[in-house]
């Protein structure tokens, strides 16, 4: 079976965490990356080309969508 890896763009980071671990603990799924702003997504898409990328759309400044189009951009589905 193909391991799915996951970028995780949540800036709470108890919130981040506690994802992760559910995510990482799922058979099959793995978490690539995190990252807590817009440009970190994009920074980390880049980087870890991740096959999914969970975006808060509530991001500080309003930039969930930013992050949302950052990941698409490096090839990312997002959920």
């Amino acid at each position: 079976m193909e391991t799915i890896r996951v970028l995780i763009v949540e800036d709470h980071l108890l919130l981040a965490a506690g994802l992760g671990a559910i995510l990482g603990a799922v058979p099959g799924m793995s978490v690539a990356g995190e990252a807590a702003s817009a440009d970190q997504a994009g920074e980390r898409a880049e980087e870890v080309r991740p096959d999914i990328a969970v975006v808060s759309l509530a991001l500080r400044g309003g930039a969930g969508l930013d992050a949302v189009r950052r990941c698409r951009h490096a090839g990312a589905r997002v959920l």
